[in-house]
């Protein structure tokens, strides 16, 4: 008699692990994520690659005849240096002829037009090699240009022509307007209405929001594969789904790396999915965090260095398995002529961690040569120089006193007695992070400075202060680990209308000062996209499956399967005792290892497996199987 056969249990062993300074590939079979987990991107080569939809009932564009009236398109954009074919790249166009509206970046500018227009309007930059959120809101006698959340101008029209008087779609396309116009870089969240978002853009930049009032396409490009573009605005009808051609890639948003054993996952950019952010795995309680805000703007004018976006470490967060975490990144401020720029905006992650963005540098107004002061946020931006008879003190930092963690440090003083000296943004270090003071022999304050990359492995230097402006002697971004700035932060040029630039992308740090040569003033320096980063310890885990499900049949062979979380090796035992041929079996592709066994004796017994990972530095895995081993039927 054989006994009656078990129910088979499983179970599996998992183990954290300490952290190293080694990097590893990183596989994404670690995980599957499930549907509305993900934030995809789609890349477009800039030479053959596109979206369109065309035909009756497609109509994306709103139309309207009556006086008043409004439209709005929004997206992010990341454009790369230009093909022959995309110098002047159109972003999004629909109509044909007079009778149209399109968005294009040509020379580096974004650029648009709506019918009843005499030409084009231009907006401010859209810089390579970094995200940015634009925004255009069309009138009937006057338009609204939006980067980043922040107004960059207003256009006013001779013809009050009302929108769409004429507008039949021909094409709705992302890449080509007459179809030699194409865009190199990657999209993401393409947003129509038929309102007026002017109140809403900041926030819309960071909301997943398809069931909005007065949406008439919404593409979130996060179907992640396939050919398809979904309009997920409730109710579209199938007719208004575009169509990608030349199969473009798309891709996540976040970038994945694998560093001895723990996973860093880096958000360039606010994370926008059906399910509202980021999913802790199911197995991680407690990861290292960086988040940092935007980086303030730079003043013009003599103007003084923006400050860093505020800066928010922790080496052991406790989060909730398998929560949801929102990921807001904050952007930089954007710097004007003669004009106070903007502050740097917050990033956040979720409900645990706020970072404030940098706070804009003072600007002398060229109308009447009265310096200001900078404004507070994560870090103070410093104040401008002129021919005050004071002089004026920079602002100070707010992260600390607002959620009680965090580090930011003041702006500095600018040289008011004629010297034309603006004070440093001030930067997160918690030692050397105040801004430099402008000097009476015309020397622009030094930016205050960061801290070098506590998680992420690299030698990214976070949250400088920009260097102030000056008649003289420019001051220099915030230094680094004793390391001159690398952010692209120093005021701008004495005696040129250059401006100082852009601070380096998603490292928080503020702008630099725009200097003052006698005659014209360069704009203030634009500050730094804020990151969001995490850091948790990796798991090996393996689970085991039989080919007889619940038993298996003496002296047959059947099939062992081991499945794990990442690559390596599996070893098959029986017993304690390790199966001929099945020792040390590598994993295929979809890390899955295979055993042929065949039972050598009757009644219950236990299969177990070992999983050496590839990556040296996480723990081996380890799952049982119990069997009942029944007897051959027939002769033997």
């Amino acid at each position: 008699m054989f006994p009656n056969r078990r129910v088979i249990t499983r179970w599996l062993s998992a183990a954290l692990f300490s952290t190293f300074l080694i990097a590893a590939p990183f596989t994404h079979s670690q995980a599957i994520a499930a549907v509305g987990d993900t934030d995809t991107s789609v890349s477009f080569n800039g030479s053959s690659q596109y979206a369109s939809v065309s035909g009756a009932g497609s109509q994306i564009i709103p139309t309207s005849n009556s006086a008043g009236s409004f439209f709005t398109v929004e997206m992010w954009i990341y454009p790369r240096t230009p093909t022959a074919n995309s110098t002047n790249a159109v972003l999004l166009s629909q109509g044909t002829g007079a009778s149209r509206f399109y968005m294009k970046r040509t020379s580096g500018n974004l650029v648009f037009y709506r019918e009843g227009q005499s030409s084009e309007s231009t907006c401010g930059i859209l810089p390579e090699s970094m995200w940015t959120h634009i925004a255009i809101i069309v009138g009937t006698s006057n338009s609204y240009c939006y980067l980043n959340g922040a107004l960059d101008g207003t256009f006013s029209y001779a013809s009050t022509t009302a929108i769409g008087t004429t507008f039949v779609l021909s094409q709705y396309s992302y890449n080509i307007g007459s179809g030699t116009e194409y865009f190199n870089g990657i999209m993401d969240e393409v947003k129509v209405w038929n309102t007026d978002r002017r109140s809403n853009v900041l926030s819309d930049m960071n909301s997943y929001n398809p069931g909005d009032s007065g949406l008439t396409g919404y593409f979130d490009f996060n179907e992640g594969s396939g050919s398809t573009l979904t309009n997920r605005v409730t109710g579209a009808s199938a007719s208004s789904n575009l169509t990608l051609v030349g199969s473009p890639a798309f891709s996540n948003v976040e970038s994945s790396t694998v560093i001895n054993g723990d996973q860093v996952i880096t958000f360039p950019r606010s994370y926008l999915n059906a399910n509202g952010g980021w999913r802790i795995p199911s197995y991680v309680s407690s990861v290292k965090s960086l988040v940092v805000g935007g980086g303030g703007a730079g003043g013009s004018r003599a103007g003084a260095g923006g400050g860093a976006g505020g800066y928010v470490y922790d080496a052991a967060l406790a989060v909730t398995p398998n929560s949801v975490q929102s990921i807001m990144v904050g952007m930089g401020g954007k710097g004007f002529l003669s004009a106070k720029g903007n502050n740097g905006t917050n990033s956040q992650l979720g409900s645990l961690r706020i970072a404030l963005g940098g706070g804009a540098g003072g600007t002398d107004n060229g109308a009447d040569n009265v310096p200001h002061t900078g404004s507070s946020g994560g870090s103070g931006g410093g104040s401008a120089g002129g021919f005050s008879s004071a002089v004026l003190n920079g602002a100070i930092s707010t992260q600390s006193s607002t959620y009680g963690y965090g580090l930011g440090s003041a702006g500095g003083s600018g040289e008011g007695t004629g010297n034309w000296s603006g004070g440093g943004g001030g930067g997160a270090n918690i030692s050397t992070g105040a801004g430099g003071n402008g000097t009476a022999t015309s020397v622009g304050g030094k930016g205050g400075d960061g801290i070098t990359d506590p998680i992420g492995g690299t030698n990214i230097c976070y949250a400088t202060g920009g260097g102030g402006g000056s008649a003289n002697t420019t001051g220099a971004g915030g230094n680094c680990g004793g390391v001159a700035s690398v952010n692209n932060n120093a005021g701008g040029p004495v005696n040129s209308t250059t401006w100082p630039g852009i601070a380096t992308a998603n490292t928080g740090s503020g702008g630099g000062g725009g200097s003052w040569n006698g005659s014209s003033d360069p704009i203030g320096g634009f500050g730094a996209s804020g990151v969001v980063i995490l850091r948790y310890a990796l798991n090996m885990s393996v689970t085991l499956s039989y080919s007889g499900g619940t038993s298996a049949t003496y002296r047959t062979v059947g099939t062992i399967t081991a499945t794990g979380s990442l690559a390596g090796k599996v070893t098959f035992y029986e017993r304690g005792k390790a199966i001929p041929g099945c020792v040390r079996v590598s994993m295929n592709g979809s890390n899955v290892a295979t055993c042929l066994w065949k039972p050598s004796l009757h009644g219950s017994t236990t299969v177990t497996a070992t999983a050496k990972p590839s990556n040296t530095y996480v723990p081996n895995g380890s799952t049982s199987l119990n069997l009942a081993v029944t007897a051959r039927s027939g002769k033997r």
